[in-house]
């Protein structure tokens, strides 16, 4: 009985590891409009890492597009239950160019996640702003990357 006792705690947290190793995990869990939220904002903080201030009016202009975007996402987003909120913090790598074609990229990602979902129910049009705000911001760094 003792040992029984003692194992008590160690059968205990097998099983409360085997519970939680079991649940479906959070990256199964993301819709497509979460992530394309994580890209919009990771991609306006790398917007706003680089300092040129021959670029400042086209990367205000990119930035302001992008939270746009964010703005509606953030509805269809919260309407799904998640958290909007959650985002990893951008990395520059050190090259001076990089964010504004790292915030390209993401951008294109994120348009790509926006595609692929319907507008939900109560906000139509969602994914058509989104995608509006989105173009005007990647013509903005486009015009930065042009002009390099």
């Amino acid at each position: 009985m003792r040992i029984l006792k003692s194992l008590m705690p160690v059968i205990c947290g097998l099983v409360a590891v085997t519970a939680f190793s079991t649940a479906t995990p959070a990256s199964a869990q993301v819709p497509a409009y979460l992530t394309a939220l994580s890209n919009l904002r990771a991609a306006r903080a790398y917007i706003q890492m680089d300092n040129r201030p021959t670029f400042r009016v086209h990367m205000k202009i990119a930035s302001d597009e992008i939270t746009g975007a964010i703005t509606d996402l953030k509805q269809a987003v919260k309407l799904e239950g998640s958290n909007p909120y959650q985002t990893p913090p951008p990395q520059s790598g050190g090259d001076p160019n990089g964010p504004i074609h790292e915030a390209l990229r993401l951008l294109h990602d994120a348009r790509s996640n926006i595609e692929h979902e319907a507008d939900p129910p109560g906000f139509p049009g969602l994914q058509a702003r989104s995608m509006k705000h989105i173009e005007a911001a990647r013509h903005e760094l486009q015009q930065i990357v042009n002009n390099q």
